[in-house]
């Protein structure tokens, strides 16, 4: 629903942003891409007058009189028509939620600025100051979103009275001109006027529905200006109060007037007081039951998971899910640290003792479960940081009286500090377990807590100086940080818990993908649960100091940098948005792949290679269509990238014709899948098993481990050998030699019986043997044999059993007493001497005498 520009000074203007993102599918080469791409574009961008028209706002259209004969049948339709244009039931229901939060919202209002000025006489810290601007800007933020609900039912009524005002003028014009007609009929006559009583009426009640809007509505101006007032001054106070923060804004504690002011206060602080400050703003009570609706629920939620995890104790394999159960000890404590937690956003404006409640509940359920990932030596820390913790809140009911509230400080300050000093001994950190001593975790908060000890330190000298607004702001900062770092690590280790049986739950569990990589997922989920907490953690801390608005505006300001050259501007926004988009699309095509890979593929019967196709389309397509709503959201029109598409068309033709060529033959290669994973092929000089089909070039893994980059180009052009295309047998050939006189039909038998005996053997087609040839030494005989090896296996598969295959045949052969020979020669002399004898002695080598 389009919004209308406000008029009134308390209102913001709402901007309504649209984007759309064109999707375009690879249909052809790379080199017909710009075509389809320019083409879609204009299409989508170049009206036709008709359709300019069509959107061009409505001009006032002339009164157009009803044809007479056509009276009857334009007055059964009129009361179809009113009707659609009359206000609806679920718009007077909107009206009446509206009405009843705005009355909610200006009681609260009326309630906080009556009590402001109290407050502000006494000379609150600047922490003070700080609630008070955010609850106004909360209340501020509430009248314009009310202003906002307004505004649109005003704009539909607007709409629908000119519509009804266009109607009555139509029949007002046919009513006269029956007037100047003869022989009408009473009949029409009187149907022209119960129509135009039935839309005076239509009109009566849409006019009356606007002016209840109207005055709703102005309800809202006097508040909004006061609560713009407030947030002015409170805003240039605040200001101030930083701009002086080294400057003494109250007098020292050893001062007499602090005595004075501390008898004074305390006499004003009565228990009447405290009890009223609990019973404010009781009828919030609906809001509250709702809160321990939510706190039963999740406790009995927690209760069920406690016991599903009890089962699953035995199943535990890795440190993470050891501990998870843990968690999940105090179902109970887990539900009220959740739900006291939520009192923040479901009471933005609630009373001050709301808050204490609150934290008084939050930190007994985080001792309840940080003890069980402490050891006994970091029990006090939890402790004291929990009781401090509670006494931070409960000075938000002092804020009246801001000299008792300055010593409840600086006795918080004083047991933050000796709680520090405290674990920080020698003999404390000694008892530390040794693998928590030197986990750089541990480290790290020991040497958080000297810089807290440091701070704290400093803000109670200038607590005691009178520098309120320094003490606040640095002790607050000390403390506050380890309040919130202890409270966001109970939330971590609950989410984490959370996290992890969540995976083994129905229906996660029966995701192969999740089951087959829970550990590599558990521990993402731990990383990105571990970032999101520090990121919390980081923006609390920074609102603690002031540092949150303006470093959210340095923030902005830096992504609305710009860079312009003509008709062409680049902001570091678009940038990151592109990057982001970019990494986000191969972040989801991945995961896309790997679910069909492990959880479709596996469960459906499809032809060889197909499920690999697949899966890489659709990975190339989701990058694609990321890069396209990248471009788009980065704000860069599709059409100028035809001009960038003619250069990279020329620059293709001189120096890219390789990388186009194996783009291509990487998509044949998906389509026509003549070579799939683990297939094992003979390339060139190069043997091994297809492990991956890239882009661009495949990856091949030799028998000796090396992995060899092949450009998709050669597995098309180049002879390739592929073992496994239709199927995974292979025959194994072993040739055995055995010494003469041998029986050859023997020998076949023995060969036989050897490879049927082997199970790896196929009995399909059955093993053959048969005599080869009549050796120089042997009868050589041969054994062929079909084994059906695995995929990524064909090496070790095919050696092994032939292997198997050999040694059995040796000792079938020894069993068998037949001999294996080994080679032998017969020497013949040719052209000797005739008179040449050599006696036996003659025929011995002679020693040399020389050397006996």
């Amino acid at each position: 629903m389009r919004k209308r520009a406000k008029t009134d000074t308390y209102l913001i203007a709402a901007h309504a942003g649209s984007c759309r993102a064109r999707v375009f599918l690879l249909t052809g080469l790379v080199l017909l891409l710009p075509c389809p791409i320019a083409w879609a574009q204009t299409e989508a961008t170049v009206k036709s007058p008709a359709e300019a028209v069509a959107d061009s706002p409505q001009t006032e259209q002339a009164v157009q009189p009803i044809p007479l004969d056509q009276v009857s049948n334009r007055a059964e339709t009129i009361g179809l028509e009113l009707n659609i244009l009359l206000p609806r039931e679920n718009s007077r229901r909107a009206l009446e939620q509206v009405s009843s939060e705005t009355d909610r919202t200006l009681k609260e209002i009326k309630s906080y600025l009556a009590k402001t000025p109290n407050t502000l006489a006494g000379q609150p810290n600047i922490r003070v100051l700080q609630r008070f601007e955010s609850q106004i800007n909360k209340m501020l933020n509430d009248l314009r979103s009310l202003a906002d609900e307004l505004e649109e039912q005003l704009e539909d009524l607007s709409e629908s009275l000119a519509q009804v005002d266009r109607i009555s003028a139509d029949w007002q014009a046919t009513e006269e001109l029956t007037k100047n007609e003869e022989g009408i009929e009473a009949s029409t006559i009187t149907r022209i006027r119960a129509v135009r009583t039935e839309i005076a009426e239509a009109r009566s009640a849409i006019v009356k529905r606007r002016n209840e809007v109207l005055a709703l509505r102005d309800k809202l101006v006097n508040p909004s200006v006061a609560l713009s007032e407030g947030a002015e001054n409170l805003q240039s106070e605040v200001d101030a109060r930083v701009e002086g923060i080294f400057q003494a804004d109250h007098p020292p504690l050893w001062s007499p007037r602090v005595r004075e002011s501390i008898r004074k206060e305390w006499q004003t602080l009565g228990p009447e007081q405290l009890l009223q400050r609990f019973n404010e703003n009781r009828e919030d009570s609906q809001t509250f039951g709702f809160q321990l609706i939510l706190f039963v629920a999740f406790g009995l939620g927690l209760q069920w998971l406690r016991s599903r995890t009890r089962a699953m104790i035995d199943n535990i394999q890795h440190q993470q899910q050891a501990d998870a159960p843990l968690v999940f000890e105090y179902p109970w404590a887990m539900s009220l640290l959740i739900t006291a937690i939520l009192t923040i956003p479901l009471h933005p404006t609630a009373p001050r003792s709301s808050g204490l409640i609150a934290a008084a509940l939050i930190a007994i359920a985080t001792i309840r479960i940080v003890l069980r990932f402490l050891p006994s030596a970091m029990a006090p820390f939890a402790w004291g940081f929990a009781i401090l913790f509670t006494i931070d809140r409960a000075r938000d009911l002092l804020d009246t009286t801001p000299t008792l509230e300055r010593l409840v400080f600086l006795v918080e300050l004083a047991g933050g500090l000796s709680l520090l000093v405290w674990l920080l001994r020698p003999s404390q950190i000694a008892r530390l377990p040794e693998d928590w001593r030197g986990h750089p975790f541990v480290r790290l908060i020991h040497f958080a807590m000297r810089a807290g000890a440091l701070l704290v330190m400093l803000a109670i000298l200038a607590d005691l100086a009178g520098w309120s607004d320094l003490a606040v702001l640095v002790g607050g900062l000390a403390l506050r940080s380890g309040y919130m770092g202890l409270l966001l690590f109970v939330l971590l280790k609950v989410f984490c818990g959370l996290a992890t049986f969540a995976l083994v739950l129905r229906p996660l569990r029966l995701v192969r993908a999740i089951t087959n990589h829970r550990e590599s997922v558990e521990r993402m989920l731990q990383r990105i649960l571990s970032v999101v907490a520090v990121c919390v953690w980081a923006a609390l801390v920074s609102g603690q100091l002031g540092l949150l608005v303006p470093v959210t505006d340095l923030v902005k300001v830096i992504f609305n940098a710009s860079i312009t050259s003509g008709t062409l501007s680049i902001s570091v926004a678009d940038v990151l948005v592109f990057a982001f988009t970019i990494w986000l699309s191969f972040l989801l095509a991945r995961f896309i792949q790997v679910i069909l890979q492990e959880d479709v593929f596996t469960r459906v019967r499809m032809a060889r290679g197909l499920p690999n196709a697949i899966s890489n389309l659709a990975r190339y397509t989701v990058i694609f269509l990321g890069f396209m709503f990248g471009l788009s959201a980065a704000g860069v029109e599709i059409t100028k990238l035809a001009v960038i598409a003619g250069g990279l068309g020329v620059g293709i033709g001189f120096g890219l014709q390789n990388v186009v060529n194996n783009f291509v033959s990487g998509l044949i290669l998906l389509f026509e899948r003549p070579i799939d994973v683990g297939d094992t092929i003979d390339l060139s000089d190069t043997s091994g098993i297809m492990k991956r089909i890239g882009i661009r070039a495949s990856v091949i893994r030799t028998f000796d481990g090396a992995e060899v980059i092949v450009p998709n180009g050669m597995l098309i052009s180049d002879r390739v050998i592929n073992w496994t295309l239709s199927d995974r047998r292979r025959r194994i050939d072993v040739s055995v030699g055995v010494e003469y006189g041998t029986p050859a039909q023997r020998v076949i038998d023995l060969l036989v019986e050897v490879a049927k005996a082997n199970p790896k053997v196929l009995s399909d087609p059955e093993p053959h043997a048969f005599f080869e040839n009549f050796g120089d030494s042997s009868l050589d005989f041969k054994l062929r044999a079909w084994i059906n090896v695995f995929e990524g296996s064909f090496p070790n598969t095919h050696l092994a059993i032939q292997s198997e295959i050999a040694v059995a045949i040796q000792q079938a052969l020894d069993e068998a007493n037949i001999g294996v020979p080994f080679p032998q020669r017969d020497l013949h002399l040719i052209n000797a001497p005739s008179n040449l004898v050599l006696e036996p002695d003659e025929a011995k080598p002679q020693s040399d005498p020389e050397t006996e």
